[in-house]
């Protein structure tokens, strides 16, 4: 699904997929979001050096008819229809964490996540602030107690 998500984005095009995985990638590439935002960045990669923390985000969007406006959002896949929810606000937030001491610049409005499952993909929205006082408080216990002994 990253895959044909990430071609789609960059390319306006599916790309090729396994027939088998049509029923998460079609509703995906088919959602109405796609109407309203275009992509900025896609699979991008960041890191935290000073404290050995990486991760890449699935895409950066911005608004098409409000250039300003952008949205983090990351694609979680589950193999039912029914599947639940999670919360990933602390990912999503370690991203915008990430993204902000490379581009102090940038004003990521809002962060969402695209569930994507047999049949249906929808869109979650994340509260920006909530997510990255989140990540700061699982990044700190991390490192808490992950400290070097001397």
């Amino acid at each position: 699904m990253h895959l044909a998500l990430e071609t789609f984005l960059t390319t306006g095009e599916p790309g090729k997929y396994p027939e088998e995985y049509s029923e998460w990638v079609e509703p995906l590439l088919e959602h109405s979001v796609w109407n309203t935002y275009e992509a900025v960045a896609c699979e991008y990669r960041l890191a935290d050096l000073e404290r050995n923390i990486a991760g890449s985000f699935d895409c950066l969007l911005r608004r098409k008819d409000d250039h300003q406006q952008l949205v983090l959002v990351d694609l979680k896949t589950q193999g039912k229809a029914d599947a639940s929810p999670y919360d990933v606000s602390p990912q999503l937030g370690g991203y915008l964490g990430m993204l902000s001491l490379h581009w102090p610049q940038l004003y990521v409005q809002k962060a969402g996540v695209l569930w994507s499952r047999p049949g249906s993909t929808t869109l979650q929205k994340v509260d920006v602030d909530e997510a990255v006082i989140e990540w700061q408080g699982a990044r700190d216990a991390f490192l808490m107690l992950n400290q070097p002994e001397f």
